[in-house]
């Protein structure tokens, strides 16, 4: 597991993975954003962004569009605004003129973004706050072999090991490109690595629970924090 203690260093400038490995930011949302941030934006999201009013939520959304369009701007030497960035049937977003994939997942006030060459990929965020219907969801959404191993833990580890469970389930939903309740009781985490695909629990910062999915075999997976702008190679 990649966790809170493990390095996520600042890189100097923003780079493109190498051709198998995953780049994965984590961004928190800051008090008061750069004005560069809202400037990485296209016109249509500056406008959707003025248009929320939750303070929270509208740092949240420019925090997020800003970091991943000025992340994948490196990778394929473009200005952010001009990322050709477009939306799949379901919701996935995607490059038509590039194989680079890359997904976003935010929660509080914490952003996870994942970049990679090697193929699919889906990441999930949540907040670890115990909430008394989670077993009513497991019941409805997770699979017999899922539902015994949460039960398997003690009943005060059994919260942590739903969302476990659940982050993994949304990542592996999101890495398909799938509508999530159409998807989401066949996406059966149990088995964690198969050739098909791959998925990594993580605790990128205290209070968070996440996990990753890609598409094969993993790769080197690179954490890195994107907490101010950094220059562009």
């Amino acid at each position: 597991m990649l966790s809170a203690h493990t390095p996520w260093p600042e890189p100097a400038r923003l780079a493109t993975p190498d051709a198998n490995d995953v780049h994965l930011y984590r961004a928190p949302v800051p008090a008061t954003l750069d004005p560069r941030l809202e400037s990485a934006l296209t016109p249509d999201e500056r406008e959707r962004a003025s248009r929320l009013i939750v303070d929270l939520a509208r740092r949240r959304f420019i925090t997020a569009r800003a970091a991943l369009r000025l992340i994948l701007g490196a990778c394929l030497d473009l200005p952010p605004a001009a990322v050709p960035i477009r939306y799949a049937a379901q919701g996935k977003p995607h490059i038509d003129a590039a194989p680079l994939a890359f997904n976003v997942s935010h929660a509080g006030d914490l952003i996870l973004l994942a970049v990679t060459w090697s193929g699919p990929v889906g990441i999930d965020v949540e907040c670890l706050q115990p909430t008394r219907s989670w077993p009513l969801v497991a019941e409805r959404f997770f699979s017999a072999g899922e539902r015994a191993a949460i039960a398997a833990h003690p009943e005060e580890d059994r919260w942590r090991a739903f969302l476990v469970t659940w982050t993994r389930k949304e990542a592996l939903v999101k890495l398909t490109g799938e509508g999530v309740w159409s998807a989401f009781d066949q996406a059966d985490t149990s088995i964690v690595a198969t050739p098909s695909r791959t998925l990594i629990d993580l605790e990128p910062s205290p209070g968070y629970l996440a996990a990753l999915a890609l598409g094969g075999p993993a790769g080197p997976v690179h954490p890195f924090t994107f907490s101010r702008v950094p220059p562009s190679p």
